[in-house]
């Protein structure tokens, strides 16, 4: 039974709200809040990129100023009343709205390459004014708060990580339905059109930089509100949030989670964390990795891995086992054994790179590799050439 996009909301909300009782370390919870904040960034920045095909270098401008105006709009509320505070991200969101329509107005202008490099100029302006000036943006040092001075109600505040993660879950969760139904709305078929058939659009007598600009405004808004949760959640915030490498990484992670569906950018935002927080607590190659994932996705998956999970047929087809499909199984282990092959790989070669620091062994599940043997690394090799082997003959059979 197919489940309506009200229900797919309410399962949605149900999630974030059972989620933190079954985490008990305070680290857990911090991770929870970036991933929700990571999917509301890769969220905005679909509303660009799949409705509109504005394809933007300088995303992390919009996020900087929502954090940059939370800090700023923190004291100010505490000192109205300590309940306002909760309206810090919602205030930076709308701030953040006035910058874009200062951005959006000159970025618009064409779209293609030329608005890329407009919003990557931008981006670099931001980043090269925060450096500048100091007494405004906290030079090196950032600016920072501290949440555990931050009382809601009587002893009541922000400081520990779980009532933050309250605020942070139902402003993901009412921001997430907001952009959905956005996404279902006239107006967004027209953003579709826009990007499909820019030129027939325009003969039909539509506006398409009036388009565009409305498009920036709203993505803008909610990158904004999520930056402004950025600043509650690391209470710092440093001219770094402007920098070309964060709107990078909004790119490749919601590419990664995919713009053909409304679900690839909330896997995206996972996924950044995953790779960002977690992975390079297991292994220092991780950006090894991240680059593979990216290059294996644009190659396999155009339209990215949410869209791919969201096909019934890809599933079908990935639960084949051994006594209903012989050559899938056969498949499978082979590309599982140049998966294990390449990580071996990556991990030798990362720890011969750094022996004279980390030492020439690596463990890995157990099995303890030496990147000064070679015949660790003919291991290594053969065990690749195996499964390459295993998924040839496979292949060979089906086609025979």
């Amino acid at each position: 039974m197919r489940l309506k996009p009200l229900h797919w909301w309410l399962v949605f909300g149900l999630v974030l709200a059972l989620l933190p009782y079954t985490l008990s370390e305070s680290f857990s919870i911090a991770l929870l809040n970036q991933a929700s904040i990571a999917v509301l960034i890769c969220l905005s920045y679909f509303l660009l990129l799949g409705l509109s095909g504005l394809l933007s270098f300088g995303h992390a401008l919009y996020t900087g100023v929502g954090a940059y105006a939370a800090v700023y709009c923190v004291p100010v509320l505490q000192q109205m009343w300590p309940g306002l505070l909760v309206a810090a991200p919602l205030l930076a969101g709308f701030l953040t709205l006035l910058v874009a329509a200062v951005t959006g107005w000159l970025s618009t202008r064409r779209g293609g390459l030329v608005f890329a490099m407009i919003t990557l100029g931008l981006g670099e302006l931001a980043w090269t004014l925060a450096q500048r000036f100091p007494a405004g943006f906290g030079g090196e040092a950032g600016l920072s708060i501290n949440r555990a001075d931050l009382p809601l109600w009587g002893s009541v505040s922000l400081g520990p990580a779980e009532n933050l993660y309250v605020l942070i879950a139902i402003y993901t969760w009412l921001c997430a339905g907001l952009m959905y139904v956005f996404t279902q709305t006239k107006f967004a078929l027209l953003l579709r059109a826009s990007r499909e058939q820019a030129q027939r659009c325009a003969a039909l007598g539509f506006d398409i930089r009036h388009l565009r600009f409305k498009a920036v405004l709203v993505s803008a808004f909610f990158a904004g509100v999520a930056g402004g949760l950025s600043a509650l959640h690391f209470e710092l915030v440093t001219h770094e949030v402007f920098s070309v490498a964060r709107s990078g990484s909004y790119l490749l992670f919601t590419l990664v989670g995919g713009t053909a569906s409304f679900v690839g950018p909330i896997l995206g935002g996972l996924l950044m964390v995953v790779f960002t927080e977690g992975l390079p607590r297991l292994t220092g190659a991780w950006q090894a990795y991240l680059g593979l994932l990216f290059v294996w996705t644009v190659m396999r998956l155009p339209d990215g891995i949410g869209a791919h999970l969201a096909r019934p047929a890809a599933w079908a087809g990935n639960l084949r086992l051994a006594g209903i499909d012989g050559r899938a199984f056969v498949r499978f282990v082979g590309l599982a054994l140049v998966l294990l092959a390449l990580v071996g790989a990556i991990e030798m070669a990362y720890q011969y790179q750094l022996r004279a620091v980390l030492g020439s062994e690596r463990a890995i599940g157990g099995v303890v590799l030496d990147s000064e043997q070679a015949w660790h690394w003919l291991g290594v090799v053969g065990l690749g050439l195996w499964g390459a082997w295993m998924r040839y003959l496979a292949r060979g059979s089906r086609a025979s």
